[in-house]
C-alpha cells in the first residue's frame, strides 16, 4: 500500500509509479500503477519470490508540481 498526497487535495497524489525488487542482484519490475486517483493505492506484485529489497520509481509524480508526496509505504509478504 502506498499513501500519497496531501489531505484534501486529490491533485497532489502520485499519479504513476513502478515497484521494483532486487532479484539476484538485478532490479526487476514487480508491479506498476498509472492514472492513480487513490490514496492508499494497492500495487499487486508479481514475481516477488526471494525479494528482500524493494524500491519505488515515480514515473509521474504529482501532476501539479512534479513532487512525489509519500507519507507511508506498506509492503506485505511471507518468508
Amino acid at each position: 500500500m502506498l499513501y500519497s498526497g496531501v489531505s484534501g487535495s486529490d491533485a497532489l497524489r502520485v499519479e504513476a509509479l513502478e515497484v521494483e525488487g532486487l532479484v539476484d542482484g538485478t532490479w526487476t519490475l514487480l508491479g506498476e500503477v498509472s492514472g492513480n486517483a487513490a490514496s492508499p493505492v494497492s500495487v499487486p506484485l508479481a514475481g516477488a519470490d526471494g525479494v528482500d529489497t524493494v524500491r519505488l520509481r515515480f514515473t509521474t509524480p504529482s501532476p501539479t508540481d512534479e513532487l512525489a508526496r509519500v507519507f507511508e509505504i506498506e509492503v506485505y509478504g511471507t518468508r
